[in-house]
């Protein structure tokens, strides 16, 4: 499992985020009384400068993208790139009609619906609610919004100007470059960045409402027409943020296309450090684990769809995003444990919600393979991983974490303190200070209520299952379940599940500790 650690750019980014009032960041939006297209009541939270919000097709990331740039009303000179028109007066400020169209045949915004905004300013007013007139079915007064510049840059961005009949027309007639030079440093730097190649220079050319960039490479100089799909889309991603200024809100849909995974996380560092700098706050989709790993969890969210709207999960990991999306499963943590009794022990007690998350492995005595298994993880930096120990090694657990330091000599990957905080809050151990089939089978014959385990067994009386229980627990240390199993004539799995469900039902409190470990370590 990707576990990501929080770089100063990113405190320094959360930082500004939770305490500037300044800029009217938006924290919360909701629909409520009513749906649209598909989505019923829902609400969503903005925990980060930069949230990604991934899911699969048709889960409502266009919709929610759509209702975050109505959000606002623009009152600053700038005019986002997908407003700009041929006429005299521009609007700068996006409408529902900019995002929202419908057939007569199609169900459109009924008219009890309720979009509410949630900011962060020093003004007494703090949400802003949308809904349309009962009688003539028109929107509250847009200008009413609270203010804020706000760009959407849709999918029709990678589109390249070679593609475009317009642009091929009138190829001829764009003008002069209009970027000043520091803009023009400044884009080639992060392009540079970016893409891995030596860009020495870049241009904007406009004709009306049209742009054209080009880029210059050594000696090489192109502009939108030779250019690839990814170069131009990023271009104007980047300028398109230097261009609406301090604290302006970013909205981009599908932000991965047309570009490649090494570019994918030069352009999510880049944009932290736009965002620290202008105080922007970038709202965006993604299908790529890229991109939704190259953000802190708090700026992760994944749609999931349900029959009525969708379920919003916040702090998702790319793995379990892919998972999501695929419909395949990808683990994201491995779950160390000794034996096959701890494996059916943990099967058991987890909720398939986690257990469709997990990979349990078995790998013998702490002392041998597990022992190797955790050095090995921690020397090649990977951290996605749990360990439970049977309950008779709980008083060595110090012992053996400063074994696993030793063993790790001067690995460069992880410090002795780091490991040792890390494997304090990632091993746990089985119920009990025993091997856990005395404990499981002890614990029971004391419990007054066997009723599950004799419906799961098949057996009559509690005084014949308390007979097999004692009998077994008398064959001697790890034989405890192989003697039950040949008893009750099952399959011993069987039984070990069967126990562990006994148990389970009374003793819930000796099993939290390891759910509690498990859950951390996947969120």
């Amino acid at each position: 499992m990707s576990y990501y650690k929080d770089s100063e750019l990113d405190k320094r980014n959360r930082q500004w985020f939770v305490n500037n009032q300044t800029c009217n960041t938006l924290l919360k939006l909701a629909v409520s009384q009513s749906s649209i297209r598909g989505l019923g009541k829902f609400s969503v939270e903005f925990k980060y400068p930069i949230t990604v919000i991934a899911g699969e097709n048709g889960c409502g990331k266009s919709t929610i993208l759509s209702l975050v740039s109505c959000a606002f009303h623009n009152n600053t000179p700038f005019c986002p790139m997908s407003l700009l028109s041929n006429k005299k007066k521009q609007r700068t400020y996006y409408t529902y009609s900019d995002f929202f169209a419908f057939t007569a045949e199609e169900r459109g915004f009924m008219r009890d619906i309720q979009i509410t905004s949630s900011f962060l300013t020093d003004k007494p007013r703090k949400t802003d609610t949308r809904s349309k007139s009962p009688r003539k079915g028109q929107w509250k007064d847009y200008s009413t919004r609270p203010k804020r510049a706000v760009s959407f840059l849709g999918i029709n961005r990678i589109l390249p100007p070679s593609e475009s009949l317009t642009y091929r027309n009138y190829s001829a007639y764009f003008g002069n470059n209009r970027l000043s030079d520091a803009d023009n440093a400044t884009l080639a730097n992060y392009m540079t960045r970016i893409f891995g190649k030596s860009y020495t220079g870049v241009t904007l050319r406009k004709l009306h409402k049209y742009r054209l960039y080009g880029c210059s490479r050594g000696a090489n100089t192109y502009t939108g027409f030779n250019m690839g799909a990814g170069e131009n889309a990023v271009l104007q991603l980047l300028h398109e943020i230097m261009s609406a200024g301090r604290g302006a809100l970013i909205v981009v849909d599908e932000i991965e296309l047309g570009l490649h995974v090494r570019a994918q996380e030069q352009l999510m560092t880049v944009l932290k450090e736009l965002c620290q700098q202008y105080c922007s706050q970038v709202i965006c989709s993604s299908h790529s684990s890229t991109i939704i790993g190259s953000v802190p969890p708090n700026g992760r969210i994944l749609l999931r769809p349900k029959q009525d709207g969708v379920d919003v999960m916040y702090g998702i990991t790319p793995e379990m995003a892919m998972s999501e999306m695929s419909g395949m499963l990808h683990t994201e943590l491995s779950i160390f444990v000794e034996d096959d009794v701890a494996k059916d022990f943990i099967l058991t007690i987890l909720p398939n919600s986690v257990r469709r998350r997990v990979d349990i492995k078995i790998l013998g005595s702490a002392d041998g393979s597990l022992f190797h298994a955790i050095a090995t993880h921690l020397r090649e930096g990977r951290q996605d991983f749990v360990v439970i120990m049977d309950g008779d090694k709980r008083a060595d657990k110090i012992r053996k974490i400063n074994a696993v330091i030793a063993s790790l000599g001067d690995c460069h990957t992880i410090t002795a303190a780091e490991v040792s905080t890390f494997l304090n809050g990632h091993i746990e151990f089985l119920p009990g200070n025993e091997w856990p089939e005395k404990v499981l089978l002890t614990s029971l014959l004391a419990s007054s209520d066997l009723s599950r385990l004799m419906n799961d067994c098949n057996i009559d009386t509690i005084g014949e299952m308390r007979n097999f229980l004692s009998t077994a627990l008398s064959a001697g240390k790890h034989s405890e379940f192989y003697k039950l199993s040949l008893d009750l004539h099952l399959d011993e799995s069987d039984v070990r599940t069967a126990v562990v469900r006994q148990y389970k039902s009374h003793f819930s409190a000796e099993i939290q500790p390891i759910l509690d470990v498990i859950n951390q370590a996947l969120n």
